[in-house]
């Protein structure tokens, strides 16, 4: 099974999590199917992994994201500072949709942009644009960590995904070549496990998830954090689906 997004649904989970917060170093991972390029609403860029308020150098906080950009679909890193933001963009055309991709990024907490990896299928991709950060880190202890989409549910995934992991320190090259190649549920848990933050594979539905909204999922992690599924601002709710990335083979 695996999580479908339709319209501008997300899953967030609450500040209240201090585990959540200003995590440096950081790497999340995840395997997305984007059915269209961008986000359900606009068009514009795909949040996957989003600890932002309205992403200002006022309100800051990790964001990485698929989307487009002058449209063309990349991959991207965004890290607020309170003078200039952290920016990473790989080449374009890197994501596909109508297909799994797995997506990785590594960040070793410093504001300097050669030391942000991301990663398509288990490669480093190569880079557009690597701009310096520079100021001080934003507090983001205050702001939610949204799944699939932003605080303003203006950046929503149409498409599905699965096994969403998010770690306090840098994955090496080789363990993001094993989130891809293993092809077996749950390997966030056996990758330095003691740094994992939270893993939700993104299955598990109590309650049904194509009836009740909001309803829950659940971290698999240490933490045990809870996500609350939201339909978001009217959008479609999220539904499970039985195709996963099991079926996908590079």
């Amino acid at each position: 099974m695996s999580l479908t997004f339709t319209g501008s649904g997300s899953v967030f989970i609450s500040s209240n999590n201090t585990v959540l917060s200003n995590i440096k170093p950081l790497s999340v991972s995840a395997w997305v199917f984007p059915t269209v390029v961008g986000g359900a609403e606009n068009g514009g860029a795909v949040r996957l992994f989003t600890k932002s308020g309205i992403e200002s150098a006022t309100v800051g906080g990790p964001t990485f994201q698929i989307g487009v950009q002058a449209g063309l679909t990349v991959t991207e890193f965004i890290f607020f500072t309170t003078i200039a933001s952290l920016d990473v963009t790989s080449t374009s055309n890197v994501i596909s949709t109508g297909r799994w991709n797995h997506v990785a990024m590594t960040w070793d907490g410093s504001l300097t942009a050669t030391n942000v990896k991301l990663y398509i299928g288990g490669t480093e991709v190569i880079y557009n644009g690597q701009v310096n950060g520079s100021g001080v880190l934003d507090d983001d202890s205050l702001n939610d960590l949204y799944l699939t989409n932003r605080n303003t549910f203006a950046r929503a995934l149409s498409g599905q995904c699965m096994e969403m992991a998010f770690w306090k320190s840098v994955l090496t090259p080789s363990e993001i070549k094993q989130l891809y190649t293993s092809r077996v549920k749950g390997i966030p848990l056996q990758i330095q496990a003691s740094s994992l933050v939270c893993y939700f594979p993104m299955d598990d539905y109590p309650g049904g998830l194509t009836t009740t909204v909001p309803s829950n999922i659940f971290d698999q992690g240490p933490n045990h954090l809870v996500g609350i599924l939201t339909n978001g601002l009217g959008g479609a709710a999220p539904k499970a689906v039985s195709e996963n990335f099991l079926s996908y083979q590079p």
